[in-house]
C-alpha cells in the first residue's frame, strides 16, 4: 500500500495460479473475489475465497498480489490472514488484525494498532499511540515518538528490537532478547519484562520517569548518561550479581543480592529485578 496526492483510492491486483491446465487455473482464479465499495467517506475492499477451497487440499499454487493507492492522511483498517502487508504512509491511523503474515508499516502520524500472530512485524517512523503484538516472529521498531501517549510492544518466543524511541514504553517477550537502543524515556512509566533471555537497554535520556525491568533467568544490561538523576533499586536471585560502573552512586543499602541508592538528585527511578540465575549491569557513559 502506498499514498499518493490524488483524492482517490486505486486498487490493482494480479492473480497467479499454478495448476495442471489452463482451464483449471481459470476456474481457480474465478474463486478469488476482489471487490471494492464506497460507503460515504469510507472505502471497503474485500477479498473472499470459498471455505475449504480446492487449493487447500491439492498441490496447486494460488497467489494474489494486491497494490493499493490511497490519499495521504488516510486511516486504514485491515483484517487478514495468510497475507503479507507492506504499508507506506504518510497515514493518519493504521489498525491491523492479522495472522501468518509479515507486516511492514512506515509513517503513521497518530495511532498504530497491530495484532498479529505467527508473523514478523517491522514498523518505522510512527507517532502517537502504538500497540503492537505478535508471537513466534520478531518485532523490529525504528523511530517512534509517542507525543505524550503510550507504546506497547508484546511478543512471545521471539525477540523485540527497538531503535530511537521517545516517550513511555512497555515491552514484553519470552525466550528471546529485548534490545532497545536510543531510548528517551520521558514523562511516564516504562516497563520491560522477559524470561529465559537477556534485556539490553541503551538509554539516552531519563527524565521525570520510572523505569521497571523484570527478568527471569536472564541478564539485564543498561547504559545511561553518567549525569542522569535517579533513584535505583536492584535485586537478583541467589547466585546472581550486580555491577555498576562509571556512575557516582550514593548507596542506601548494599547486600549480596541487593543495591538501593541514588544518583544525583533522584529525579527519576530505575527498578530492576532478576529472578533465578542472572546478573544486572549498569554502566554510565559520556553523553
Amino acid at each position: 500500500l502506498q499514498t499518493w496526492e490524488k483524492p482517490d483510492v486505486l486498487a490493482k491486483y494480479e492473480k497467479l495460479i499454478k495448476a495442471p491446465d489452463a482451464q483449471l487455473a481459470e476456474k481457480l482464479a474465478e474463486m478469488i473475489d476482489v471487490d471494492i465499495e464506497k460507503h460515504g467517506y469510507e472505502v471497503e475492499l474485500s477479498i473472499k475465497t470459498p471455505f475449504r477451497a480446492p487449493w487447500e487440499e491439492e498441490s496447486y499454487q494460488v497467489n494474489l498480489y494486491l497494490q493499493l493507492f490511497v490519499p495521504e492522511g488516510f486511516s486504514l483498517e485491515f483484517n487478514t490472514s495468510n497475507f503479507n502487508l507492506e504499508i507506506d504512509g504518510p497515514l493518519k491511523q493504521v489498525d491491523i488484525s492479522s495472522s501468518n503474515g509479515t507486516i511492514n508499516v512506515r509513517q503513521v502520524k497518530e495511532n498504530t494498532h497491530i495484532a498479529n500472530s505467527n508473523g514478523k512485524i517491522y514498523v518505522e517512523d510512527l507517532s502517537g499511540e502504538v500497540d503492537i503484538e505478535t508471537s513466534n516472529n520478531p518485532i523490529h521498531a525504528l523511530r517512534i515518538d509517542t507525543k505524550g501517549k503510550s507504546a506497547y510492544l508484546r511478543n512471545n518466543n521471539e525477540e523485540v528490537r527497538i531503535e530511537q524511541f521517545k516517550g513511555a514504553l512497555e515491552v514484553e517477550t519470552s525466550n528471546a532478547p529485548i534490545v532497545a537502543r536510543g531510548l528517551s524515556l520521558i514523562d511516564g512509566d516504562s516497563r520491560f519484562e522477559n524470561s529465559n533471555s537477556e534485556i539490553e537497554l541503551e538509554i539516552e535520556e531519563l527524565s521525570s520517569s520510572e523505569l521497571e525491568v523484570d527478568n527471569s533467568f536472564g541478564d539485564v544490561n543498561i547504559t545511561i548518561p553518567k549525569n542522569s538523576s535517579f533513584d535505583l533499586s536492584f535485586s537478583v536471585g541467589s547466585g546472581g550479581k550486580i555491577h555498576t560502573r562509571n556512575l557516582l552512586i550514593q548507596p542506601k543499602l548494599i547486600a549480596k543480592t541487593m543495591l538501593i541508592g541514588v544518583c544525583g538528585e533522584g529525579e527519576s527511578a530505575i527498578e530492576v529485578f532478576v529472578n533465578g540465575v542472572g546478573e544486572i549491569e549498569l554502566l554510565g557513559i559520556e553523553k
